[in-house]
Order: structure tokens, then sequence, then C-alpha cells
């Protein structure tokens, strides 16, 4: 897959459900990166299916940061 750059858990001590959040936004980073790489790699010229792949990558951070907002404003109330 290249060279990637794999992020190590900072904290141990996670809920089940932070647990599986992190996970999903790790497993997420490494095949949107993989597929950049193979984008970028075969023909790095602007295209159509860069373009798709940019914006499905927006879409999935912007995804991720609603999930984690959610998660901690339930936090911080409960």
């Amino acid at each position: 897959m290249g060279n990637v750059l794999l992020i190590g858990p900072r904290e141990t001590s996670l809920d089940a459900q932070s647990a599986s959040l992190v996970e999903h936004i790790r497993t997420s980073l490494i095949i949107q990166a993989e597929m950049f790489r193979r984008i970028l790699d075969g023909d790095p010229r602007p295209s159509l299916l860069l373009a798709e792949v940019l914006e499905d990558a927006g879409n999935r951070y912007i995804d991720f940061s609603e999930m984690v907002s959610t998660m901690s404003k339930d936090e911080a109330s409960g």
C-alpha cells in the first residue's frame, strides 16, 4: 500500500463508542490515502475521477466532524 503513516492510539482507555469512531476514521483515512496515491501515481493530471474523490473526501471529513462534535457534546452534557 505504499508509505502510509499509521497513527497509533494515544489514548488506551477509550470507551467502546469512541474507540469505534476513531478506528472508523483511521480506516477511512488509510483507504482515502491509497485511492489518492493510485490516482496520482497513475495520471497526476486533474481529472473527473480526482475531482470526485476529492469531493468524497471532503464530505467524509464533514461527516467525521459532525460525529465527533455530537459525541463531544453528549459527553459534556452527561
